[in-house]
């Protein structure tokens, strides 16, 4: 985490930046209070998200929701995200579970997202009747192919000035990339290095145009290599050595059979990382198909690739150094290349033996109308002269690449949803840490997942300080947690998960309760049908085990309602420094909000900027003392002393703060006696 956070133990326990604060009750017991709404859930969907986090607003919902889910917002399959927007959540924060499925597609495009949803889709391409017809330029092209040695060569005719020449070779369906190409004004010579494989390879002549690549001809050639070489290298690594360059950086070598990867960590802005190979004789120049260095992740990764060509044997040493004003040696380790086998001279030869030409209308549509389906309905539409000036939209990515051409609708198909296990839960739940968010959810009934969640809220709230809630389904045993919440009630209309269908409400309607406010005797407001018979005997158990529920009452209007009943959570049995208050979630809203807001304050104008002088901590418990009188203006706590906040000074770096409030909770019961005279 970026700053440290949870509870404490000792005064000055922990290292780094940041806040830890400790919540008990009393013996009986320019900070601004942020805004609640925010609910995070793993879900899976047939469309929309990856595996990423993504936040979704209100807006998105109500405006946006086909484009965002995949569904209009009165579809059956919205029924649970609905729930939890109308139970009051302002967003969702969702890591979709099975995106690692596949994107449904047809020849010309595939779907944005993985999932099934992507089967609904589908596009029509068709002539702008008001547009005419122009000549295609590409139906006067041809190319003729010859081979010779271990060269072939793509000759061109008729190709007009705006387009440029395009090669490539494919070998089983995998272009080929190393081999050379030589491009002049109207042919493209491919040299085969005597590297290659034998075998049968596809020469493609194209032209291109802007983004858009046009296949003209195929020429088919064979491969022969005669004789083979026999010779190989092996790396043997040997001493590493550290250098004098500067201390925080770091270098790390691994060896393969020819290979040797040098990889960077912690280097300061303003270096550059290199390496350099010295011999026997001096330092090694990098000579290309013998000694090769190439850079990834920005110079941070280097893989020196020896073949058996390269110019010395024997030990040698690969140098790891940052370049700044002048080279420093941060790391070096010696190996040993040993280079085994007979040495023979290979060659490649090539054999031309068909072509095939592609065959283009010599007149086209100077326009064509392009059409995206979802379910039958129009979604968008354009008029493009050529796919290549096609925009993707909200369901498509087309595959510029291609020629247009009038089609009638081409459906999409191989849309799958990736299966859920239990490790998806658990890389979900990895992602959702560095957010900030004020419930999670819970949407499964399975011991073993819900036990990973209830785990995961302790781990956070207590050893992170991150504040939240989580709703979840009851389970056979209760958390006996102040951070987990459970539904008691099941609905009568969810096939999948009957229990789990009550908890996006839930979910929704704690996460929009405002901090001074409680979530009981409300009505329920979502769409499934709730099972509500129970008896008050039951309603009592109900409260006994610490879980959340409905229940039927007669309002106002002298009709049943079906309404929460309790604002509670799960916590049952108390440890030191808690009481029958920390089993109301209004009370728990309420430490959490303050736990959240003065870390944030202190973390962001505090830490490492104030100094821990009298006048700084005057500063902070001024913040500190503003913010509580906002949170009893706003009736979240009540009967505020200023005098109750002590800041000490532990040490030169560490303060110690304490500070007395008394959260309000709303009315309950009644208990009533009329005097009649």
């Amino acid at each position: 985490m970026a700053y440290i956070g949870g509870e404490w133990i000792t005064v000055g326990e922990s290292k780094g930046l940041g806040a830890k604060i400790n919540v008990v009750s009393k013996e009986r017991a320019v900070a601004m209070v942020s805004e609640r709404g925010i609910l995070a859930i793993p879900l899976e969907m047939n469309w929309g998200a990856d595996e990423s986090v993504k936040i979704f607003s209100t807006q998105d919902w109500t405006r946006d929701s086909l484009y965002t889910f995949g569904y209009n917002t009165d579809a059956p399959e919205m029924k649970n995200i609905k729930e939890m927007y109308q139970g009051g959540a302002n967003e969702l924060m969702v890591v979709r579970l099975n995106a690692k499925g596949e994107k449904a597609s047809n020849a010309i495009c595939s779907a944005k997202w993985p999932g099934t949803r992507g089967n609904d889709l589908e596009v029509s391409v068709e002539a702008d009747p008001d547009s005419g017809v122009i000549e295609n330029e590409l139906s006067k092209i041809t190319v003729k192919f010859t081979a010779s040695e271990n060269q072939v060569t793509a000759t061109y005719s008729n190709v007009p000035e705006t387009y440029e020449l395009v090669g490539s070779v494919v070998k089983d369906g995998t272009e080929i990339k190393k081999i050379p190409q030589t491009i002049e004004t109207n042919k493209i010579t491919f040299d085969f290095p005597a590297t290659v494989d034998a075998g049968n390879y596809e020469i493609k002549a194209c032209v291109k145009l802007k983004q858009v690549v046009s296949l003209i001809s195929t020429g088919s050639i064979t491969v022969e290599i005669d004789p083979e070489t026999h010779r190989s290298v092996a790396l043997t690594k040997g001493t590493e050595k550290p250098g004098t360059a500067v201390e925080t950086a770091d270098a790390a070598f691994d060896f393969e059979a020819n290979k040797i990867t040098v990889t960077f960590s912690n280097v300061p802005e303003g270096y550059k990382p290199s390496v350099r190979v010295k011999g026997q004789v001096g330092i090694l120049g990098f000579i290309p198909g013998r000694l090769e260095d190439m850079e990834l992740s920005g110079g941070n990764k280097h893989i020196v690739t020896y073949s058996p060509g390269a110019p010395v044997n024997g030990e040698m040493t690969i140098e790891a150094c940052l370049t700044k004003d002048k080279i420093q040696v941060l790391k070096s380790c010696t190996y040993t290349a040993a280079v085994e086998g007979e040495d023979k001279e290979a060659q490649a030869k090539t054999k031309y033996t068909a072509a095939t030409p592609e065959s283009f209308d010599p007149e086209i549509p100077a326009k064509y109308i392009v059409k995206t389906f979802l379910d039958g309905a129009e979604v968008d539409k354009q008029k493009v002269r050529n796919i290549g000036v096609l925009k993707d939209n909200d369901f498509i990515v087309w595959d510029k690449t291609l020629q247009l051409s009038e089609t009638a609708g081409m459906p999409l198909t191989g849309g799958t949803n990736s299966d859920v296990t239990n490790a998806d839960y658990s890389e979900a739940l990895n992602k959702l840490e560095t957010q900030v968010f004020h419930i999670l959810a819970c949407p499964i009934v399975n011991e073993g997942i819900q036990q990973m969640f209830i785990e995961y809220t302790k781990r956070l709230r207590d050893a992170l300080g991150i504040k939240f809630q989580t709703v979840m389904p009851k389970t056979e045993e209760p958390a006996n947690y102040e951070g987990i919440i459970q539904v008691e009630n099941s609905v009568e209309d969810n096939i999948t998960y009957p229990e789990a269908g009550t908890i996006y409400w839930v979910a929704g309607l704690q996460a929009g309760c405002k901090v001074q406010d409680s979530c009981g005797n409300l009505d329920y407001t979502g769409a499934y049908d709730i099972d509500i018979n129970y008896t008050q005997r039951q309603l009592d158990t109900m409260l006994d085990n610490g879980y959340f529920g409905f229940h039927l009452c007669r309002g106002k209007d002298r009709k049943q309602h079906i309404r929460t009943y309790v604002d509670i959570n799960t916590l049952t049995e108390f440890d030191e420094g808690q009481d029958e208050n920390w089993t109301r979630n209004q009370t728990i809203r309420v430490i959490d909000q303050c736990c959240n807001d003065i870390a944030t304050l202190f973390n962001n104008d505090y830490a490492s900027r104030i100094p821990n002088t009298d006048a700084g901590r005057t500063a902070l418990r001024t913040d500190i003392k503003n913010y509580m009188e906002e949170l009893e203006a706003r009736g979240a706590i009540d009967g505020f002393d200023p005098s109750t906040i002590v800041i000490e000074q532990y040490n030169k770096r560490i303060i110690k703060v304490e500070v007395l409030i008394t959260p309000v909770n709303a009315m309950e019961q009644m208990y009533m006696t009329i005097f009649i005279q």
